[in-house]
């Protein structure tokens, strides 16, 4: 399998605009130098308490160095304001809230394939206290799920700043937050392991959603809780099957524990 991660770049592709004010006021973007290079990365991220935002591990990696900074902007209550990437990607100008990223210890660039330990956080220099936080589903959640009849019915709400259509994708200008609904495919496949989940990626009217480049990092929603985090997709066309990381793993939980409140 071709596994292309879903990097940062910019919403849910299929999907439609989220102009709902309140829904997904917890789900923002980030927004991150390396210190090096002519690039600043963009990944979606979920608040979970004031200080603490969710997001894929490699959305974190790597920022830590000489001249690296970190911001990260919520639709509703911190917005962002930057000149054309394309024309000045080091000199952009941000408002938002600094934050420091946080990868899971065992993330190694997807070396241990699918034990990726694709997950992060950002920790806030200030904390966000008028946008309610996302709960973490209950551990084995997605285990439950698997062993029930009509797994084919098993639908998860997703939500991002990433790339729209396909063939090839395409950014955009505004970096619009974007929602759509996918299908639970697959748990126990080669690819998934028990650590990830795959998920449709369709244009269909039932399942109108899918992941891209930038929305890695997002939230997969099952009955309003985060299942696992949006972490990579098959092909650079972002057609196929889309997977999460699963953050409904003991281990996973408790080490978001120790690094967030």
């Amino acid at each position: 399998m071709l596994m292309v991660v879903a990097l940062p770049a910019e919403a849910v592709q299929f999907g439609g605009p989220d102009t709902d004010p309140v829904m997904y006021n917890g789900v923002g973007i980030e927004m991150s130098y390396p210190g090096t290079g002519n690039y600043v990365y963009l990944c979606t991220v979920t608040l979970i308490d004031p200080y603490t935002v969710l997001t894929a591990g490699h959305c974190t990696y790597g920022y830590d160095g000489p001249g690296a900074w970190t911001v990260v902007g919520f639709e509703q209550s911190y917005p962002y304001l930057f000149s054309d990437p394309d024309s000045n990607p080091v000199g952009l100008r941000y408002t938002g809230i600094s934050g420091t990223p946080i990868p899971h210890p065992d993330y190694a660039g997807f070396a241990g394939f699918p034990a990726t330990y694709d997950v992060g956080v950002i920790k806030l220099s200030t904390p966000v206290t008028d946008i309610n936080p996302w709960p973490l589903a209950g551990v084995g959640t997605l285990d439950s799920l698997n062993t029930k009849r009509g797994l084919q019915n098993t639908t998860f709400d997703i939500t991002g700043y990433g790339v729209q259509d396909a063939l090839p994708p395409s950014f955009q200008d505004d970096f619009d937050r974007y929602r759509g609904h996918v299908k639970l495919n697959n748990l126990i496949s080669a690819n998934n392991g028990g650590w990830n989940v795959q998920y449709s990626n369709s244009p269909a009217a039932k399942h109108s959603g899918g992941t891209c480049f930038g929305d890695s990092g997002g939230p997969v929603l099952y009955n309003g809780e985060i299942v696992a985090v949006n972490s990579f997709v098959q092909n650079n066309q972002c057609m196929g099957n889309g997977f999460g990381f699963r953050v409904d793993i003991q281990e996973i939980q408790t080490w978001i524990a120790t690094v967030s409140g």
